[in-house]
Protein backbone atom coordinates (compact mmCIF):
# COMPACT_ATOMS: atom_id res chain seq x y z
CA UNK A 1 0.00 0.00 0.00
CA UNK A 2 2.48 2.46 0.87
CA UNK A 3 4.92 1.35 -2.43
CA UNK A 4 1.43 2.27 -4.31
CA UNK A 5 1.17 5.74 -2.44
CA UNK A 6 4.90 6.66 -3.44
CA UNK A 7 4.60 5.48 -6.96
CA UNK A 8 1.58 8.20 -7.53
CA UNK A 9 2.91 10.78 -6.03
CA UNK A 10 6.00 10.49 -8.04
CA UNK A 11 4.09 10.49 -11.13
CA UNK A 12 2.35 13.72 -10.35
CA UNK A 13 5.84 15.31 -9.79
CA UNK A 14 6.79 14.43 -12.91
CA UNK A 15 3.78 15.22 -14.57
CA UNK A 16 3.79 18.82 -12.95
CA UNK A 17 7.05 19.24 -13.79
CA UNK A 18 6.52 18.71 -17.41
CA UNK A 19 3.40 20.45 -17.60
CA UNK A 20 3.64 23.98 -18.89
CA UNK A 21 7.65 23.83 -18.93
CA UNK A 22 8.57 26.47 -21.23
CA UNK A 23 6.22 29.00 -19.32
CA UNK A 24 8.04 27.79 -16.18
CA UNK A 25 11.37 28.17 -17.68
CA UNK A 26 10.31 32.13 -19.18
CA UNK A 27 8.83 32.86 -15.64
CA UNK A 28 12.60 32.36 -14.22
CA UNK A 29 14.50 34.07 -16.88
CA UNK A 30 11.80 36.73 -16.63
CA UNK A 31 12.49 37.20 -12.69
CA UNK A 32 15.97 37.22 -13.80
CA UNK A 33 15.85 39.85 -16.14
CA UNK A 34 13.92 41.45 -13.26
CA UNK A 35 16.18 41.70 -10.69
CA UNK A 36 19.26 42.63 -12.56
CA UNK A 37 17.08 45.65 -13.85
CA UNK A 38 16.33 46.47 -10.47
CA UNK A 39 19.81 46.28 -9.49
CA UNK A 40 20.77 48.55 -12.06
CA UNK A 41 18.02 51.00 -11.62
CA UNK A 42 18.49 51.27 -8.33
CA UNK A 43 22.28 51.16 -7.83
CA UNK A 44 23.63 51.58 -11.51
CA UNK A 45 27.18 52.30 -12.85
CA UNK A 46 27.96 55.79 -12.57
CA UNK A 47 31.33 57.61 -13.84
CA UNK A 48 32.61 60.62 -11.90
CA UNK A 49 35.50 63.09 -12.02
CA UNK A 50 37.81 64.21 -9.46
CA UNK A 51 40.67 66.30 -9.29
CA UNK A 52 44.49 64.96 -7.60
CA UNK A 53 47.99 65.27 -6.95
CA UNK A 54 49.89 63.30 -8.25
CA UNK A 55 52.69 62.04 -5.62
CA UNK A 56 56.10 61.35 -6.40
CA UNK A 57 57.61 58.15 -4.77
CA UNK A 58 61.42 56.84 -5.24
CA UNK A 59 63.00 60.31 -5.67
CA UNK A 60 66.31 59.24 -4.57
CA UNK A 61 66.33 57.07 -8.02
CA UNK A 62 67.34 60.56 -9.70
CA UNK A 63 69.06 62.23 -7.08
CA UNK A 64 71.79 59.24 -6.57
CA UNK A 65 73.02 60.33 -9.94
CA UNK A 66 73.78 63.83 -9.01
CA UNK A 67 70.38 65.05 -10.56
CA UNK A 68 67.53 67.24 -9.54
CA UNK A 69 63.79 67.00 -11.15
CA UNK A 70 60.56 69.02 -11.99
CA UNK A 71 57.14 67.78 -12.58
CA UNK A 72 55.88 70.28 -14.92
CA UNK A 73 52.91 72.27 -13.55
CA UNK A 74 49.95 70.97 -15.99
CA UNK A 75 50.85 67.66 -14.60
CA UNK A 76 51.17 68.05 -10.52
CA UNK A 77 47.45 67.56 -10.76
CA UNK A 78 45.45 64.92 -12.93
CA UNK A 79 41.94 64.17 -13.47
CA UNK A 80 40.44 60.74 -12.28
CA UNK A 81 37.65 59.54 -13.61
CA UNK A 82 36.20 56.50 -11.73
CA UNK A 83 33.42 54.11 -12.86
CA UNK A 84 31.43 52.51 -9.78
CA UNK A 85 28.08 51.40 -8.51
CA UNK A 86 25.97 54.99 -7.32
CA UNK A 87 26.20 53.94 -3.69
CA UNK A 88 30.08 53.55 -4.18
CA UNK A 89 30.39 57.04 -6.08
CA UNK A 90 28.62 58.32 -3.45
CA UNK A 91 30.65 57.72 -0.83
CA UNK A 92 34.06 58.70 -2.69
CA UNK A 93 35.94 62.04 -1.86
CA UNK A 94 39.20 63.09 -4.03
CA UNK A 95 40.99 62.22 -0.86
CA UNK A 96 40.24 58.57 -1.09
CA UNK A 97 41.84 58.50 -3.93
CA UNK A 98 46.25 58.54 -4.70
CA UNK A 99 47.82 59.16 -7.54
CA UNK A 100 51.10 58.37 -7.90
CA UNK A 101 54.02 58.07 -9.88
CA UNK A 102 57.07 55.94 -9.03
CA UNK A 103 60.61 57.29 -10.69
CA UNK A 104 61.99 54.20 -11.28
CA UNK A 105 59.36 53.76 -14.30
CA UNK A 106 60.45 57.23 -15.68
CA UNK A 107 60.98 57.17 -19.75
CA UNK A 108 64.66 58.27 -20.41
CA UNK A 109 63.74 58.72 -23.69
CA UNK A 110 60.42 60.73 -22.93
CA UNK A 111 61.14 62.10 -19.31
CA UNK A 112 57.70 60.53 -18.61
CA UNK A 113 56.34 58.58 -15.68
CA UNK A 114 53.17 56.82 -15.96
CA UNK A 115 50.43 57.68 -13.22
CA UNK A 116 48.98 54.75 -10.85
CA UNK A 117 45.78 54.99 -9.43
CA UNK A 118 44.24 53.56 -6.36
CA UNK A 119 41.93 53.91 -3.99
CA UNK A 120 42.60 52.42 -0.54
CA UNK A 121 39.01 51.03 1.36
CA UNK A 122 37.32 50.46 -1.57
CA UNK A 123 39.25 47.64 -3.43
CA UNK A 124 37.55 45.96 -5.69
CA UNK A 125 34.36 48.16 -5.28
CA UNK A 126 34.58 50.20 -8.07
CA UNK A 127 34.78 48.93 -12.34
CA UNK A 128 37.43 51.29 -13.29
CA UNK A 129 40.21 54.44 -12.26
CA UNK A 130 41.55 56.01 -14.89
CA UNK A 131 44.04 59.17 -15.14
CA UNK A 132 44.46 62.07 -17.50
CA UNK A 133 46.91 62.63 -18.16
CA UNK A 134 48.18 59.34 -17.89
CA UNK A 135 52.04 60.23 -17.49
CA UNK A 136 53.50 62.81 -15.62
CA UNK A 137 56.55 65.02 -17.15
CA UNK A 138 59.35 65.26 -15.36
CA UNK A 139 62.80 67.97 -16.33
CA UNK A 140 65.69 66.82 -14.73
CA UNK A 141 68.73 68.69 -14.41
CA UNK A 142 71.77 69.18 -12.56
CA UNK A 143 72.05 69.56 -9.13
CA UNK A 144 73.41 72.94 -7.17
CA UNK A 145 74.48 73.22 -4.27
CA UNK A 146 74.61 77.16 -2.52
CA UNK A 147 75.23 78.62 0.92
CA UNK A 148 72.98 81.95 1.89
CA UNK A 149 72.47 83.94 4.88
CA UNK A 150 69.58 83.95 6.84
CA UNK A 151 67.78 87.47 7.81
CA UNK A 152 64.99 87.27 10.28
CA UNK A 153 62.02 88.84 9.13
CA UNK A 154 59.61 90.90 11.77
CA UNK A 155 55.66 90.31 11.48
CA UNK A 156 53.55 92.12 13.40
CA UNK A 157 53.59 94.90 15.98
CA UNK A 158 54.64 94.56 19.68
CA UNK A 159 52.73 96.24 22.41
CA UNK A 160 52.44 99.82 22.07
CA UNK A 161 55.61 101.65 23.79
CA UNK A 162 58.04 99.14 22.64
CA UNK A 163 59.74 98.51 19.62
CA UNK A 164 61.99 95.36 18.51
CA UNK A 165 65.44 96.54 19.25
CA UNK A 166 67.32 94.02 17.67
CA UNK A 167 67.17 90.02 15.95
CA UNK A 168 69.68 87.12 16.22
CA UNK A 169 69.17 84.24 14.15
CA UNK A 170 70.91 80.14 14.96
CA UNK A 171 72.19 78.89 12.74
CA UNK A 172 73.48 82.45 10.58
CA UNK A 173 73.36 80.74 7.47
CA UNK A 174 71.98 77.29 4.97
CA UNK A 175 73.16 75.82 2.85
CA UNK A 176 70.51 74.49 0.32
CA UNK A 177 70.31 71.92 -2.90
CA UNK A 178 67.71 71.35 -5.33
CA UNK A 179 67.90 71.79 -9.44
CA UNK A 180 70.34 74.62 -11.03
CA UNK A 181 67.08 76.98 -12.23
CA UNK A 182 65.11 77.07 -8.85
CA UNK A 183 68.63 77.50 -6.64
CA UNK A 184 69.69 80.23 -8.87
CA UNK A 185 66.37 81.99 -8.11
CA UNK A 186 67.06 81.94 -4.72
CA UNK A 187 67.59 86.04 -3.77
CA UNK A 188 66.59 85.62 -0.30
CA UNK A 189 66.14 83.46 2.68
CA UNK A 190 64.30 84.54 5.87
CA UNK A 191 63.53 83.36 9.37
CA UNK A 192 59.91 84.89 9.96
CA UNK A 193 59.01 85.81 13.45
CA UNK A 194 55.20 86.70 14.67
CA UNK A 195 56.02 89.40 17.37
CA UNK A 196 52.29 90.25 17.71
CA UNK A 197 51.84 91.39 21.19
CA UNK A 198 55.60 91.10 22.80
CA UNK A 199 56.37 93.40 25.63
CA UNK A 200 59.75 91.23 26.57
CA UNK A 201 62.76 89.20 24.88
CA UNK A 202 61.64 85.87 23.17
CA UNK A 203 63.72 82.95 21.69
CA UNK A 204 61.38 81.68 18.95
CA UNK A 205 61.73 78.62 16.52
CA UNK A 206 61.17 78.97 13.11
CA UNK A 207 60.69 78.07 9.72
CA UNK A 208 62.48 79.35 6.58
CA UNK A 209 61.03 81.02 3.81
CA UNK A 210 63.09 81.56 0.05
CA UNK A 211 62.06 84.62 -2.04
CA UNK A 212 63.37 85.61 -5.39
CA UNK A 213 64.59 89.02 -6.11
CA UNK A 214 61.12 90.49 -6.85
CA UNK A 215 60.65 89.25 -2.53
CA UNK A 216 57.95 86.26 -4.61
CA UNK A 217 58.10 83.58 -2.70
CA UNK A 218 59.66 80.18 -3.85
CA UNK A 219 58.62 77.11 -3.03
CA UNK A 220 60.22 74.42 -1.44
CA UNK A 221 59.08 71.12 -3.39
CA UNK A 222 62.10 70.41 -4.80
CA UNK A 223 64.74 72.04 -2.56
CA UNK A 224 66.15 70.51 0.07
CA UNK A 225 68.23 71.42 3.59
CA UNK A 226 69.94 70.53 6.57
CA UNK A 227 67.14 72.42 8.75
CA UNK A 228 64.33 71.65 6.79
CA UNK A 229 62.69 70.11 9.57
CA UNK A 230 64.65 71.42 13.15
CA UNK A 231 63.87 74.78 12.08
CA UNK A 232 65.65 78.00 13.17
CA UNK A 233 65.99 79.87 16.64
CA UNK A 234 65.64 83.67 16.18
CA UNK A 235 66.38 85.55 19.31
CA UNK A 236 64.14 89.14 19.66
CA UNK A 237 65.16 91.51 22.06
CA UNK A 238 62.10 94.25 23.21
CA UNK A 239 62.72 97.37 24.49
CA UNK A 240 60.49 100.13 25.88
CA UNK A 241 60.21 103.20 24.57
CA UNK A 242 60.49 107.34 25.62
CA UNK A 243 60.10 110.62 23.89
CA UNK A 244 62.97 113.16 25.27
CA UNK A 245 63.48 116.61 24.17
CA UNK A 246 66.65 117.48 21.42
CA UNK A 247 69.09 120.39 23.19
CA UNK A 248 71.75 121.66 20.72
CA UNK A 249 74.63 123.59 22.11
CA UNK A 250 75.38 126.85 20.36
CA UNK A 251 78.17 128.21 22.15
CA UNK A 252 80.73 127.83 18.75
CA UNK A 253 78.45 130.07 16.78
CA UNK A 254 80.65 133.02 16.23
CA UNK A 255 78.88 136.06 14.62
CA UNK A 256 81.06 138.28 11.82
CA UNK A 257 81.75 141.63 12.28
CA UNK A 258 78.84 143.90 12.42
CA UNK A 259 76.29 141.02 13.10
CA UNK A 260 74.85 139.13 16.45
CA UNK A 261 73.32 135.71 16.60
CA UNK A 262 69.68 135.82 17.38
CA UNK A 263 69.28 132.04 18.46
CA UNK A 264 68.40 128.87 16.10
CA UNK A 265 64.82 127.15 15.34
CA UNK A 266 64.76 123.30 14.45
CA UNK A 267 62.90 120.54 13.95
CA UNK A 268 62.14 117.68 15.51
CA UNK A 269 62.57 119.06 18.99
CA UNK A 270 61.77 115.77 20.09
CA UNK A 271 62.68 112.15 19.90
CA UNK A 272 61.54 109.05 20.31
CA UNK A 273 64.04 107.07 21.90
CA UNK A 274 64.44 102.82 23.03
CA UNK A 275 66.69 101.37 25.33
CA UNK A 276 67.58 98.70 28.24
CA UNK A 277 65.52 99.95 31.44
CA UNK A 278 68.48 101.15 33.04
CA UNK A 279 69.58 103.44 29.88
CA UNK A 280 65.83 104.71 29.59
CA UNK A 281 65.76 106.01 33.38
CA UNK A 282 69.04 108.00 33.12
CA UNK A 283 68.44 109.51 29.93
CA UNK A 284 65.93 112.82 29.91
CA UNK A 285 67.02 114.60 26.76
CA UNK A 286 69.61 114.22 23.74
CA UNK A 287 72.04 117.04 24.44
CA UNK A 288 73.79 118.05 20.59
CA UNK A 289 77.35 119.03 21.20
CA UNK A 290 78.56 122.31 19.56
CA UNK A 291 80.84 120.99 17.30
CA UNK A 292 77.42 119.85 15.56
CA UNK A 293 76.58 123.96 14.77
CA UNK A 294 80.15 125.12 14.73
CA UNK A 295 80.09 128.50 12.98
CA UNK A 296 83.20 131.28 12.71
CA UNK A 297 82.02 134.68 11.13
CA UNK A 298 78.72 133.78 10.11
CA UNK A 299 77.19 137.18 8.73
CA UNK A 300 73.79 135.91 7.46
CA UNK A 301 70.73 133.12 8.53
CA UNK A 302 72.13 129.34 7.53
CA UNK A 303 70.52 126.16 7.55
CA UNK A 304 72.46 123.31 9.39
CA UNK A 305 71.59 119.53 8.82
CA UNK A 306 72.31 117.15 11.65
CA UNK A 307 72.13 113.63 11.82
CA UNK A 308 71.43 113.06 15.71
CA UNK A 309 72.12 109.35 15.57
CA UNK A 310 75.63 110.18 15.98
CA UNK A 311 75.12 111.69 19.12
CA UNK A 312 72.69 108.78 20.57
CA UNK A 313 74.71 106.89 23.73
CA UNK A 314 75.20 103.65 22.98
CA UNK A 315 72.58 100.81 23.30
CA UNK A 316 69.85 103.58 22.79
CA UNK A 317 68.23 103.53 19.20
CA UNK A 318 65.73 106.32 17.52
CA UNK A 319 62.41 104.20 16.71
CA UNK A 320 61.83 105.63 13.62
CA UNK A 321 64.84 105.04 12.13
CA UNK A 322 63.85 107.12 8.98
CA UNK A 323 63.91 110.23 11.36
CA UNK A 324 67.77 110.57 11.79
CA UNK A 325 68.08 114.75 11.14
CA UNK A 326 67.21 117.69 12.47
CA UNK A 327 66.68 120.47 10.48
CA UNK A 328 68.56 123.81 12.19
CA UNK A 329 68.21 127.40 11.38
CA UNK A 330 70.60 129.38 12.51
CA UNK A 331 69.34 133.21 12.67
CA UNK A 332 71.25 136.16 12.42
CA UNK A 333 70.54 140.19 12.29
CA UNK A 334 72.98 142.67 11.27
CA UNK A 335 74.16 145.48 13.70
CA UNK A 336 73.09 149.25 13.13
CA UNK A 337 72.34 152.96 13.57
CA UNK A 338 69.55 155.32 13.59
CA UNK A 339 69.49 158.91 14.28
CA UNK A 340 66.92 160.99 15.96
CA UNK A 341 66.17 164.53 16.07
CA UNK A 342 65.50 166.24 19.61
CA UNK A 343 64.45 169.80 19.55
CA UNK A 344 66.32 172.46 21.85
CA UNK A 345 63.57 172.59 24.47
CA UNK A 346 63.56 168.68 25.31
CA UNK A 347 67.40 169.43 26.36
CA UNK A 348 67.59 170.12 29.98
CA UNK A 349 70.49 170.55 32.32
Amino acid sequence: MKEKILNNLRENVSVGISNNLGLKIVAVLLAVFLWWTVVNVDDPIQSKKFIVDVSVVNPEVIMQMGKSFQVEEDTKQVTITVEARRKVIEQLRFTNIVATADMREMQESTSTVPIRISIPGFEGQYVSAKAYPQNIQVNVENTQDKIFPITAVVKGNVRDGYVVAETAVSPQSVKISGPESIVGKISKVAAQVEVTGLAADRDIKTHLVYYDAADNEIPQTYLTSEIDEAGVDVTVKVWKTKVIDVVFDTSAIVAGEGYFFNGIEYEPQSIEIAANAEMLNTLEKLEIPAEALKRDGIIESEQIIVDMSQYLPRGVILVDKDATTAVVEVLMEQIGTKSFSIPVRSVRV
